[in-house]
């Protein structure tokens, strides 16, 4: 009898062969007729599904009262054990469900097929970057918190700048080129004014084709310092709102309702985050109603 290939080997082929780079999932829906396209259309998705994945697997081998499983499509049967032990064990409604939406593409299903009842995804139950970070850990550290807060960077696009991608344009501002963003994306980021001084030198201080970051400390919490850069640019940019039309605002609902925002001013953020929708804007990083001090 021919010997299996690992389960871990067995989820890549899976994964890997459903992977749509370059193809538009908005076409895909429509084509499809379906708000849930077969394929992994992200960059960012599919290393998310596959990190899933792989502790689902890890999972299986370490829970003693499951048998041996030789097959992948042999421990469908375990998931709804799974994601049920994940909720137990408290982690957040956005993690299950990242966890179920991985493995129903992994089994080649919908979420509700695992029998499992997801709570719902609401932005009180955040918990990531929710709390404020640790001053004297901050004051160690505030040439990278500095260099956040000026441009919004994700971790792994900071980690990936190059001196040569900090410049200057036409205008004087001081312009931080992202090559590869959030499903391979390119933009261009626009330093907040009062940090520009500040990135330009961090950037000019290593050689065109060197690393400005080769590393950055684990406990920096890189999504709070996002929600710095666009909470400041936001209030940077937004009109007063009892002058805007109706459809120049942004109204929040459930727990946050009547909440106003200038929608053009959303938008600019959200473009300099590398998002592709406001309601991201205000849901993850306008969570607080008053100007932010940085």
């Amino acid at each position: 009898m021919s010997k299996h290939k690992s389960l871990r080997n067995q989820v890549n082929t899976i994964i890997y062969s459903q992977l749509r780079f370059g193809q538009s999932k908005y076409l895909a829906r429509r084509e499809e007729c379906t708000k849930y396209p077969k394929g992994i259309f992200s960059h960012l998705t599919f290393e998310t599904y596959m990190q899933q994945c792989h502790q689902f697997v890890d999972w299986l081998k370490k829970n003693e009262e499951i048998p041996k499983v030789r097959l992948i499509r042999d421990a469908r049967i375990y998931v709804k054990a799974y994601l049920n032990e994940l909720k137990a064990k408290d982690y957040s409604a956005f993690t299950v469900h990242t966890a179920a939406a991985a493995l129903a593409k992994l089994f080649e299903c919908r979420m509700e097929n695992f029998g499992v009842d997801l709570d719902k995804r609401e932005r009180k139950v955040i918990k990531r970057s929710r709390h404020e970070p640790d001053p004297e850990y901050e004051r160690k550290h505030h040439d990278i918190v500095d260099f956040y807060r000026g441009c919004g960077l994700r971790r792994c696009e900071m980690l990936r700048l190059k001196g040569e991608d900090v410049y200057k344009n036409e205008n004087g501002d001081v312009i931080v080129h992202v090559r590869k963003g959030k499903g391979g994306k390119e933009r261009f980021v626009t330093a907040r004014k009062q940090y520009a001084d500040h990135i330009e030198k961090m950037a000019g201080a290593v050689q065109p084709k060197e690393h400005v970051f080769l590393t950055l400390p684990g406990k920096l919490q890189n999504h709070h310092y996002r929600g710095d850069f666009a909470k400041g640019l936001y209030y940077e940019l937004a009109r007063p709102i009892e002058e805007l039309a109706p459809d120049e605002l942004y109204i929040m609902r459930k727990e946050r309702a009547g909440e106003k925002f200038d929608r053009a001013a959303m938008l600019e953020v959200s473009r300099q985050l590398g998002h592709n929708r406001i309601g991201i804007i205000a849901e993850s990083y306008l969570y607080k109603t008053v100007p932010s001090p940085t």
